[in-house]
């Protein structure tokens, strides 16, 4: 006992401990947040990611269905994923088509979407929109002639508090973010019906060009809150790509490198994408596949659409130098002329020559010409070079290898062009390019898994996507009175959602304003050119209590980005630290009790940690008198019965080594602790409205959707009655004169039902061509009242002969059943055999009687035995039948016997009951005897 007292007094205290655990602390004043690096940071999103899904998938249910969308410039792919065996399904539109056209036409009082949009886009080029998507987030200045009057799109449009706006049919303009929502309203009605909802299915993913800033994606955000959808989240095309691309792959022993190169209607990118396998932080020993978007370029001037309007300028110019004509003056030349030419191009594709033919380009005049695949490419090698450049900048951004490429995967439409898959070949220096996947739909089906992993309906492969922000950051310090002092690091998300700390050195604990925008001297989203993004103004540093806290220089703000395009800045904090005292007992030798109160007092004077010793002290066990204390009342071990004289003589020495060791008490000490503190200052984001739009634009911009939707909705019901009655018109007005009707209906019925007829044909075709939809059906009410009592007759006539028959030969069938049952069934109560018999006898008869009087009538006098009622009857036969069929059998012969004695027995008791006094009544009677 007293070497184990020594040992503990000889033991480093634990403030001891503390300056060694102290020797390498992290920087003064440095959060605990900022140390989260590298693996650990990495986990903490993975896990934040984690809670955010969880959440998505709570809210969706466990039932939820959900789309994909894949909205290009040109056309859109849908996905659906839905519980099931194939959980995800792509999409086909009215017209059976995989792929459907972003379009919406205003036309004639009425609005068109997809094929429709498409197929009077010819006639009426100023009405059908397209790229409506590439508006978002834009000026005007920066669209009207690029996007739109240099691809011969002849819109009229205008801006206003920095959106764009396109004037329709009827001189009302409506924003970008307004017709994308249209068109994700029409996306989500067509996912809904494929899947046959009954209520439309909000919750989608989308993807978008790896190029959209955050303007861009705060757009698309409003769009869909104009039309009532709920955006999970984006994903670029290359990164939707090679999720697909991953599904059915096995990465736990390698890593691969590819290169998506994607070509669509309006933008060219490439992405390089690492495969790789990291082990899942939810189960132990299992791997799962991680997709990092290392790194991508873009060019966002230059697509497929561009070798369109390549060949459409061609051919403008042959057209003008032939005939002196310039078809560019003409919109509706200019249209046939570029639907034509996009045909030209995927012909070209796989042909070497083909013929361009346009009925009708200029005043009934035709375009008839010619085109090899050779003359095409040299119009558009300038495009082609351009459309390149994305993958040379890649290679030069990243430093890979060639030969280190996995694969080099080509998906859009635009890379099927032979030329521009020659030029990529070459840029790689003669490399084969890969075609492992749907070129059209890679995207959209990586988007459904991306959709996926916000709802727990579906158990599809995990897999970890790390998909950067594409532009760089900077922030600028603003303190009153002195100018703005730009920040040194630059912030970069390497993964989305993403947090990074700002430090600022803030020693005199002002408030302060940060600026964030887009980094200078770095690429800028297409079209935007003011760098600037949001402010924030901290404040709070100057009410912490310095006298109490000795408060660190720095302060740190946490700038947040959501894969949605959210920028937010967390509440910034500030680090302090105080010294707390407080008391302490601690147990110590008596003798050395005043020597070690002075050594203390020197200890608080000159050791600031010194008030963290002694607690190991408090464990130290007693001695001396204690011990003695402790060994009379059978702590200290008794000495055992029958101990030999070994025994005994070392607990003597036990003894006399207790007693020598020295005294201990108690004392009350004074110490002091070094604490640290986390201050949570204030942070206001001072421009919301350059993001945020107000509630009241959302709100109006969703009642005019609302509007427009539910009139669609009434022309369509409008459309429907009209033909309907028009339809019945020239039936009817038919019918009158055929041979059978003649015979069921009498010259004056016909004479009148013909007059009536043509009268709504006349009123049709002239005054009530724009009636509403309450005139049209009251008008097909009124004419089919008048041939309804005519089309019974002809009906009976027809079909009443057959219905005798088939009525008939089942009322005999159940007749036989029933007879049958008596001896294979005896376990149904034959009095209930007997009245389903009798309800057969009796609705012969009443057949019979009905025939008879049938036979009295004429055929144009209104019959008086009809089919239905013939079927009604039977039916009901029919359903007492089965009831007696479905009595099942007991479990033995004894039962048997002994639920018909007990049916005999209820019926003794009801006879006697009824006051009937034949006991004599024979049990056995035969159904016919009955």
């Amino acid at each position: 006992r007293e070497r184990r007292t020594r040992e503990r007094l000889d033991s480093p205290t634990r403030r001891d401990r503390l300056e060694v655990d102290r020797r390498s602390p992290r920087p003064a004043g440095e959060p605990i947040i900022m140390i989260m690096k590298g693996k650990t940071a990495r986990v903490a999103w993975a896990l934040a990611l984690a809670f955010a899904v969880l959440t998505a998938s709570v809210f969706l249910g466990a039932n939820a269905k959900l789309l994909a969308l894949d909205m290009g410039s040109d056309t859109t792919k849908i996905a659906l994923v839905k519980p099931g065996r194939s959980p995800v399904t792509l999409v086909t539109n009215e017209m059976s088509k995989r792929k459907t056209p972003s379009k919406v036409a205003f036309n004639k009082g009425a609005r068109l979407f997809g094929e429709a949009a498409a197929a009077i886009e010819q006639r009426y080029p100023q009405d059908v929109f397209s790229r409506i998507r590439d508006a978002l987030g834009q000026t005007t200045s920066e669209i009207e002639n690029k996007v739109y009057a240099d691809t011969f799109r002849p819109y009229k449009v205008s801006e206003e508090k920095g959106k764009v706006l396109f004037e329709v049919e009827g001189g009302e303009k409506y924003s970008s973010e307004e017709l994308t929502g249209m068109l994700l309203e029409y996306f989500a009605g067509l996912g809904s019906d494929f899947a046959e909802s009954k209520d439309m299915l909000k919750n989608i993913a989308i993807v978008i060009p790896s190029y959209f800033g955050l303007k861009e994606r705060i757009a698309l955000v409003n769009a869909g809150k104009i039309a009532g959808v709920n955006i999970l989240g984006f994903i670029n095309t290359a990164s939707a790509a090679a999720l697909h691309y991953a599904k059915d792959k096995d990465f736990a022993d390698k890593s691969e490198d590819i290169v998506f190169f994607n070509m669509g209607a309006a933008y060219t990118e490439a992405a390089l994408v690492r495969f790789s396998s990291v082990k899942d932080p939810k189960t132990i020993g299992q791997t799962i596949t991680k997709v990092e978007v290392v790194e991508q370029a873009f060019n966002a001037e230059v697509g497929s659409e561009s070798f369109d309007l390549a060949l459409t300028n061609h051919f403008a110019d042959k057209y003008k130098a032939d005939k002196s004509v310039d078809l560019r003056k003409s919109n509706k030349s200019m249209s046939k002329l570029k639907s034509a030419c996009k045909k030209t191009k995927e012909v070209l594709s796989a042909n070497t020559a083909t013929p361009v033919n346009v009925e009708s380009i200029y005043e009934d005049d035709d375009l008839r010409e010619k085109i090899t695949r050779e003359e095409f490419e040299g119009l558009i090698d300038g495009e082609i070079q351009k459309a390149v450049q994305p993958l040379r900048d890649l290679l030069d951004k990243t430093g890979v290898e060639v030969d280190a490429l996995a694969a080099v995967e080509l998906i859009g439409g635009g890379s099927r062009v032979p030329a521009v898959q020659r030029q990529l070949s070459e840029v790689l220096g003669g490399r084969k390019l890969d075609r492992h996947l749907d070129g059209d739909e890679a995207a959209v089906m990586g988007a459904a898994l991306f959709a996926a992993n916000y709802s727990k309906s579906f158990v599809l492969k995990k897999m970890q996507l790390c998909e950067k922000f594409p532009y760089k950051l900077e922030a600028e310090l603003v303190k009153e009175g002195e100018g703005a002092v730009k920040l040194p690091d630059l912030l970069e998300f390497n993964s989305l959602p993403g947090s990074l700390p700002i430090k600022v050195s803030n020693p005199n604990n002002e408030d302060f304003r940060l600026n964030v925008g887009y980094a200078g001297g770095e690429p800028l989203p297409p079209g935007t050119k003011d760098h600037y993004l949001a402010s924030y103004e901290v404040s709070g540093k100057a009410e912490i209590d310095t006298a109490k806290y000795n408060v660190s220089e720095d302060t740190t703000a946490y700038l947040t980005l959501d894969v949605l395009g959210n920028l937010a800045m967390e509440a910034p904090i500030a680090t302090g630290d105080y010294w707390e005292s407080f008391n302490k007992t601690i147990r110590v030798v008596k003798e050395e009790a005043d020597v070690e109160e002075e050594a203390e007092g020197e200890a608080d004077k000159t050791d600031t940690d010194a008030g963290e010793g002694a607690e190991a002290d408090t464990d130290v066990e007693p001695t001396g008198d204690a011990a003695a204390a402790d060994a009379e009342s059978g702590e200290g071990g008794s000495e055992p019965a029958g101990s030999s004289p070994e025994e005994e003589k070392e607990v003597e020495e036990e003894k006399e080594e207790e007693d020598k060791m020295p005294e201990m008490v108690e004392k009350v000490v004074t110490r002091r602790k070094r604490r640290k503190e986390v201050f949570t200052l204030k942070s206001k984001w001072l421009n919301p409205d350059d993001f945020v739009p107000g509630k009241k634009y959302i709100k109006h911009g969703a009642e005019r959707l609302r509007n427009l939707t539910k009139a669609d909705h009434n022309r369509r019901l409008t459309e429907e009655a009209q033909n309907k009655l028009e339809s019945f018109i020239l039936h009817t007005m038919s019918n009158c004169n055929d041979e059978d009707v003649e015979q069921v209906s009498t010259e004056g019925e016909r004479d009148n039902i013909r007059s009536e007829c043509e009268k709504a044909e006349d009123w049709l075709y002239e005054g009530g061509a724009n009636a509403g939809l309450e005139e049209y059906v009251a008008k097909y009410d009124e004419l089919e009242a008048l041939w309804s009592p005519v089309a019974l007759r002809l009906h009976e006539k027809q079909e009443r002969p057959d219905a005798l028959v088939r009525v008939r030969g089942k009322l005999s069938d159940y007749k036989k059943t029933l007879r049958e049952w008596e001896e294979k069934k005896p376990w149904i109560p034959f009095e209930k055999l007997v009245n389903a018999t009798a309800k057969c006898d009796e609705m012969v008869e009443w057949l019979d009687a009905k025939v008879k009087a049938q036979d009295k009538l004429k055929d144009h006098e209104d019959p008086v035995l009809t089919t239905k009622e013939m079927d009604a009857k039977l039916k009901l036969i029919t359903k007492d039948v089965k009831k007696l069929q479905k009595i099942p059998k007991p479990k033995s012969a004894k039962d048997a016997e002994a639920k018909i004695e007990a049916d005999a027995s209820d019926k003794k008791a009801d006879d006697k009951k009824g006051g009937e006094k034949d006991k004599d009544k024979d049990k056995g009677t035969s159904h016919e005897e009955l």
